[in-house]
């Protein structure tokens, strides 16, 4: 890809004034990661982490011309992007849609991938099965009403006592499927529990 240039002329003493000191800020390759017009702070070549999914790397190349009369120097800056054989990225939607060949066809598949599954229900085995398709695979979790309602609640004896089984049941498929049971799944358990009751007769 082309290469950015800027042309400046700095002062010797200018250089040798400035810090060159990485401030906290100043932990990767991109050209953000500057302090001031001079001086960048490298920092990793490649993506290290998914935190840095989004990040463009890129290396700067300075050239310093020969010193001008009146103290000053030409300095050349190019920055060249930086494009790994493999990127690090983020993928996201249901199982089906990760899955179907038109939407991965013609995609860098062998990328290093963190997905995030939106289906309600946990597909069985879905990292070895995804990693058919995307065998750099080194991520996987779940988005859900599920996940994203985790929540802690506590019960006092003396409540649950004044519930039934099926109350009690019924609290319970909520707190884990954050939604309520259908009539029919309803139905299907108050028989369940009724038959408990009658074996214990």
């Amino acid at each position: 890809c082309p290469a950015s240039e800027k042309r400046t002329s700095v002062e010797d003493r200018s250089v040798l004034e400035e810090s060159t000191e990485p401030s906290a800020e100043e932990t990767t390759s991109t050209e953000e990661s500057t302090r001031g017009p001079i001086l960048r702070y490298a920092g990793t070549p490649l993506k290290y982490s998914f935190s840095e999914a989004h990040h463009h790397k890129s290396v700067t190349i300075v050239e310093l011309g020969a010193k001008k009369a009146d103290g000053t120097t030409d300095v050349d800056i190019r920055t060249r992007e930086l494009t790994p054989l493999r990127d690090m990225r983020e993928l996201r939607g249901s199982y089906e849609e990760l899955t179907l060949r038109s939407n991965y066809e013609g995609t860098a598949t062998d990328d290093y991938l963190h997905v995030t599954l939106t289906d309600e229900i946990e597909v069985p085995d879905a990292a070895r099965r995804l990693q058919v398709i995307y065998p750099n695979l080194m991520k996987l979790d779940y988005d859900n009403a599920r996940t994203r309602g985790q929540r802690s609640e506590s019960w006092e004896l003396e409540d649950l006592e004044k519930k039934s089984p099926l109350d009690l049941f019924s609290e319970l498929f909520d707190k884990q499927n954050h939604k309520d049971m259908t009539a029919e799944q309803a139905h299907y358990m108050a028989a369940q529990i009724e038959k408990i009751w009658e074996n214990q007769e």
